[in-house]
């Protein structure tokens, strides 16, 4: 059904003027923001994630690069993300839009290393050169322009090493450089030119890491390491304050440390040095201030700590270290600028650990684990920058017959902007490169139409031949973290159907090979993990989940599998699903038995295994569960009751505990949308015919309420937009 443009208009007039507005204050955003970067090996690509005012990750997408990625760092003034493939030999350069966490591949990029395999990188203090560890070449050196982000050979690159050179790291002054040879035993050092930042080996260079006695290679799956290899040095690096050099020794399990001399740059081997610390140490770390030193264990999947001894650079194991990740195979040490918090990537269990480091002890506590795309290799944070300023957002509004309306709220301030006459039961939005489009489903059309939003005035136009048919009685409809690809379930059917999303035009195009995927009985809802690596489909009349995976691969997503056990039973009368933002734990509200069930996701299948104590029994009748993007909280709307209940996720455990009563609403809810702070919350009543804005507080996850509005047409869905 279309409405006349007068008539549109006059509703949208209506309801301003049906409504009751309370203050409306537009939450205020950090001061700062951050953002972190991981490479994943397995299948090449680079995610990208918003860095909380606590520490946590949340992702915000990932783009395909070429095979074998192992390392990322960005620029001294933070302008520039450069990523190597040791694969193809070239390093992807990307200038960083520090108001959206965007990535844009600068000119010439990927730019040819003209050093076989590097492997990783370290810029110099200046931010004008940058230099790589080049497994089969020595070192790459390469001028740097820092108002373009290209880089250039410099005459005389690659510097010859030793074999398999892996690890890189400079000396705060800029004037020294080492590099870890992994299969000569050995460190080779360099003195930087500071007016041209070409390398010359210093003198006694290489320097041996030490005698690491007779190990059986083979034991560890390398029978390719030729004979004298030693201890397998795998990753180098100087203290903040240039006093030593660590080199971490994967074979012998152990850690060599240097001193450096200030005037030559050489190095002296330190008493007792090599130091045991774990087997399989992979890379390492200090500290800012440069007292600890955080080793990764790959094989137990711990972290070593080891106090530095200031004045002789000597290791001693802290009390309570090794220190569990929470994960499998950590591969990487990430600290926060200000020390912080310690981010450490889990490559077999494709995740990444977060921990909050102790800074007088230099303890860990393992705050978060988050779900990332397959095999994470290395993470980078981005220095804090200024935040945007947050001018509010807008709020779409579906009605049904009634059509769709934008409302802008900004302040003490809600107000109209254009709508559109089109029926609309269902929301959906994708930031793509043409544009922002928002897609309306229709579902007793069973059409899904395209609208190009234009955020300067607030209009939302139909793009032509933007209209697409859907399967029969569609009930529910997502697009994935990327903007690449929306999906929709059919009840009737008893399907779901995969769109491409055009980048430029927004137009979905029917993208998997087979017409449709095949669900359950009565598909009610499909939902995506954060990292876009499996789906969730809830179907309503088996009550049960059917859980599908994605290919690993440089191409966009496409579904793979379901298999791992899908479909998954659930208690009876299934009406809401959640993954919570860490992409480790999936809630189900069991609206006929009253309980929440609670799920593991397996890290490299997407199966569910219900928790221990699951179901979790509920106050009411849950009608919608939803998490908060903190992830310590999950919300429970009941189907009679005018309760908001939260509950507190275990973040080990993902176990429910205490319930407490977020808010008493003045009408029944049964639909809750947050903003991506959490601070924000939209609640729309039973009928449809109220909105209610609350402000949330997200360290004990309560409500205050902000304003009410009321509608003459009732709303069925809403989506914000900030």
């Amino acid at each position: 059904m279309k409405l006349s443009r007068n008539k549109l208009f006059s509703q949208l007039f209506a309801l301003l003027l049906g409504c009751c507005l309370g203050s409306v204050s537009a939450a205020q955003s950090p001061a700062q923001v951050r953002y972190a970067f991981a490479v994943n090996g397995l299948d090449f690509s680079l995610s990208t994630f918003r860095v909380g005012e606590q520490g946590e990750l949340r992702h915000l997408g990932f783009r395909p690069l070429v095979k074998s990625v192992p390392f990322v760092t960005l620029d001294p003034s933070g302008q520039f993300v450069l990523v190597p493939s040791k694969t193809v030999s070239t390093i992807a350069v990307f200038r960083l839009n520090a108001r959206t966490g965007a990535l844009t591949p600068v000119p010439g990029s990927p730019f040819a290393a003209k050093a076989t395999s590097p492997f990783s990188l370290t810029f110099h203090p200046s931010g004008r050169y940058v230099y790589a560890a080049a497994r089969f070449s020595g070192v790459g050196a390469y001028s740097f322009d820092v108002k373009t982000g290209a880089i250039s050979p410099l005459p005389g690159s690659p510097y010859p090493a030793g074999e398999r050179t892996r690890g890189i790291s400079i000396h705060p002054s800029g004037r020294y450089l080492y590099a870890s040879n992994g299969y000569s035993n050995s460190v080779t050092a360099y003195r930087v030119n500071q007016k041209n930042g070409q390398l010359t080996r210093l003198p006694g260079s290489p320097f041996s890491v030490g005698d690491m006695g007779e190990i059986d290679y083979r034991a560890f799956g390398m029978e390719d390491v030729p004979a004298g290899a030693g201890g397998i040095p795998y990753d180098v690096t100087v203290d903040p304050q240039g006093r030593f050099v660590f080199v971490a020794n994967w074979a012998a399990a152990s850690i060599s440390a240097f001193q450096i001399n200030p005037e030559t740059g050489g190095l002296t081997m330190v008493e007792g040095s090599p130091f045991f610390t774990g087997f399989n140490p992979y890379r390492l770390a200090v500290d800012p201030a440069g007292r600890f030193l955080y080793v990764t264990q790959f094989s137990s999947s711990e972290v070593a700590v080891h106090a530095i001894e200031g004045d002789t650079g000597k290791l001693s194991i802290i009390d309570g270290s090794p220190f569990s990740t929470g994960g499998l195979g950590p591969v990487a040490v990430n600290f926060s600028s200000d020390g912080e918090q310690l981010y450490v990537p889990n490559y077999e269990s494709n995740d990444i650990s977060l921990f909050d480091v102790n800074k007088a002890s230099g303890a860990l506590h393992l705050r978060e684990v988050v779900k990332t795309r397959s095999g994470p290799w290395f993470v980078a944070l981005s220095k804090p920058m200024p935040a945007p300023e947050k001018g509010g957002g807008s709020l779409l509004l579906a009605q049904g017959d009634g059509g769709m309306v934008r409302l802008r709220v900004s302040g003490k301030k809600v107000q109209p902007q254009e709508g559109v006459g089109h029926t609309v039961d269902v929301i959906e939005m994708a930031r793509m490169p043409g544009g922002n489009f928002v897609y309306a489903l229709d579902k007793t059309k069973g059409e899904i139409i395209t609208f190009r939003l234009t955020s300067e005035k607030g209009l939302l136009t139909p793009v032509k031949d933007g209209v697409v048919a859907t399967g029969r009685q569609p009930s529910d409809m997502t697009v994935d973290v990327n903007g690449w690809y929306l999906y929709v379930t059919n009840a009737s059917d008893n399907n779901m159907i995969v769109y491409y999303l055009d980048p430029q035009t927004g137009i979905p195009r029917r993208a998997h090979k087979s017409p449709f995927i095949l669900t359950g009985r009565n598909p009610l809802s499909v939902v995506l993990d954060s990292a876009a690596r499996y789906a969730f489909v809830l179907n309503g009349d088996d009550d049960s989940v059917s859980v599908y995976s994605y290919m690993n691969s440089v191409t966009p997503l496409i579904f793979e599998s379901r298999g791992a056990g899908s479909p998954f039973p659930l208690r009876k009368g299934a009406a809401s699903l959640v993954v919570e933002p860490t992409g480790r734990f999936a809630y189900v509200a069991n609206g006929a038995d009253r309980t929440i069930s609670a799920f593991r996701v397996h890290h490299q299948t997407g199966a569910l295994a219900e928790l221990p104590g699951s179901p979790f029994v509920v106050h009411g009748q849950p009608l919608e569960v939803i998490a908060h993007p903190n992830g310590r909280w999950l919300y429970v709307l009941h189907a009679s009751g005018r309760d908001v209940d939260r509950y507190e996720i275990d973040p080990e455990l993902g176990a429910l505990e205490k319930r407490v009563l977020a808010v008493r609403l003045p009408v029944g809810a049964r639909k809750m949308r947050l903003n991506q702070a959490g601070d924000i919350a939209f609640l729309l009543s039973g009928d449809g015919l109220r909105l209610l804005q609350y402000q949330v507080d997200p360290e004990n996850g309560l409500f205050s309420l902000l304003s009410s509005t009321g509608f003459t047409k009732p709303v069925s869905d809403m989506r914000f937009i900030e």
